[in-house]
């Protein structure tokens, strides 16, 4: 089972914040959408947060140029991987409850929370789906919640299960 695909975007970041004057950034750029991106570096001269403030003008101070855009996977967020022994990936496999502490900032595609994968093992993937819902989907089959997470708003994501079946909420923080 492989994680739920993103939606076609060009993400790219400088391995800086700032630098002073002679330095210099490296940038990363990659995503799903294929195709050529052009790149320039820009001068902010005004703008800010104050509603009297002018519009937010640039100058363009170096281009970059065109340059391919490789069609990789986003991989968005933090991640981990963990490795079970034995007797967790046994005891797990009858009764368990994950749960996950996640805010929301977007929505509109499949969000993955949880991915377990492996040799041997059905697969399991714990998130949101387009609409904000809480879903999970094992060994293939989906269950998908009522109620849509809000967004910028911490949540616990809970999903239970047990021979019984698999029970599946959110709870606000």
């Amino acid at each position: 089972m492989s994680a739920l695909p993103a939606p076609k975007r060009i993400v790219g970041y400088s391995d800086e914040l700032s630098v002073s004057v002679g330095g210099s950034l490296r940038f990363a750029v990659s995503g799903t959408a294929g195709g050529e991106y052009s790149a320039s570096i820009h001068r902010l001269l005004g703008g800010g947060t104050d509603p009297n403030a002018p519009l937010l003008r640039t100058v363009e101070v170096v281009r970059l140029g065109t340059h391919p855009l490789l069609d990789q996977r986003v991989q968005m967020g933090s991640f981990g991987i963990a490795t079970l022994d034995a007797a967790a990936s046994d005891a797990i496999r009858t009764v368990g409850t994950v749960v996950a502490r996640i805010q929301p900032w977007d929505d509109g595609f499949e969000q993955v929370v949880l991915s377990l994968n492996g040799p041997g093992a059905a697969g399991l993937i714990l998130g949101l789906d387009a609409e904000r819902r809480p879903m999970v989907e094992i060994a293939g089959v989906r269950l998908v919640g009522e109620a849509a997470v809000p967004l910028t708003v911490w949540v616990d994501l809970v999903m239970s299960w047990s021979p019984a079946g698999v029970e599946l909420a959110w709870r606000a923080v």
